[in-house]
């Protein structure tokens, strides 16, 4: 590597912050995520990664290689690229039975944290009504941040119908406790509830879709988002209640 010809590139493409030069040793963990703290922290985030760092390493038989030999390869053509992605080398061998495996795994761990945000933004609201507000806001900023990646995992056939029952079992829990809640008091029927939590949850399976493709500016989609579902949730209350005057 000449990281000053590195420089000098970035210099001569005079791009301003859009381009950086950073010397990396990708068979280094620290270096890797380094790196990546660096992406994050000077452009707010990391979307995507191009990871084309190899090399040819050792040729011919295994008899005839070295162990250092072996190891050096395979720590910067193997590792070096199931680290930078958040895998360890052991998952990328043992764990994973083919393609469609690894990438549901990569999804189940992005809805899984999803998941977990979503369920701390609940747990800070002290009513219903600010329960949902939380909950609402907390998956569209997830959606913005994560949903480039969750995009093109679940626009995969095989990722979708790998994930499929999970997910539905997941939203049926997820609904469960607001459905409970709206016919506790008798003013709503079951069917009503389930018709009025599946109209606000597409609502905001939408505007999470249009954040993550990043098609309108966020706070735009946010608020139109945050009005529907929420005028939808007082006048679900109020049905409830029974004050529908």
């Amino acid at each position: 590597l000449n990281p000053d010809r590195g420089r000098e590139l970035i210099a001569d493409l005079d791009a301003g912050d859009h381009l950086r030069f950073l010397q990396v040793d990708v068979s280094v963990e620290s270096d890797m995520e380094a790196l990546v703290i660096h992406a994050v922290e000077s452009h707010g985030g990391l979307d995507a990664m191009f990871n084309n760092a190899g090399i040819g390493g050792a040729f011919g038989p295994i008899t005839e290689q070295s162990v250092d030999e072996w190891d050096a390869t395979f720590a910067v053509n193997m590792r070096s690229v199931a680290g930078s992605v958040g895998i360890s080398e052991t998952q990328v061998h043992n764990c994973f039975g083919g393609r469609t495996d690894l990438l549901a795994a990569l999804a189940r761990r992005e809805i899984d944290a999803q998941e977990s945000h979503r369920r701390r933004n609940i747990s800070r609201g002290s009513s219903h009504h600010t329960r949902v507000m939380l909950s609402t806001i907390g998956y569209l900023h997830e959606a913005h941040r994560r949903g480039p990646l969750m995009q093109m995992l679940l626009h995969l056939p095989e990722v979708r119908e790998a994930l499929k029952h999970e997910r539905a079992s997941k939203g049926e829990a997820a609904r469960e406790p607001i459905l409970k809640q709206l016919v506790a008091s008798g003013g709503m029927d079951l069917a009503s509830a389930k018709a009025s939590t599946a109209a606000l949850t597409a609502v905001s399976l939408k505007a999470g879709g249009i954040v993550a493709s990043r098609r309108a500016p966020f706070a735009t989609v946010e608020a139109i988002c945050l009005h529907i579902v929420m005028a939808g949730t007082e006048s679900d209350e109020r049905i409830a209640s029974g004050k529908t005057g």
